[in-house]
């Protein structure tokens, strides 16, 4: 998969792994930051808050444009 990644992106593949990397680390230390706050808040606000973020993030997933094909 990371060389599908890195012909895709056009980037070395050495530079797609730290990239990885760091985003694993990432979430390795975002992970518990969320489960205390899971624990503290009650679910229909974490739910209120969890959707703005995420609409907005999918909203250019569903938007498209139409491309013009020439005629004939």
């Amino acid at each position: 998969m990371p060389h599908l990644y890195a012909e895709v992106a056009g980037l070395p593949l050495a530079m797609l792994g730290a990239i990885l990397l760091a985003t694993r680390l990432l979430d390795a230390g975002i992970d518990p930051l969320l489960g205390w706050l899971a624990d503290r808040v009650p679910r229909p606000r974490m739910v209120a808050v969890a959707l703005l973020p995420s609409s907005s993030a999918s909203s250019p997933c569903s938007t498209h444009r139409r491309s013009e094909s020439p005629s004939g």
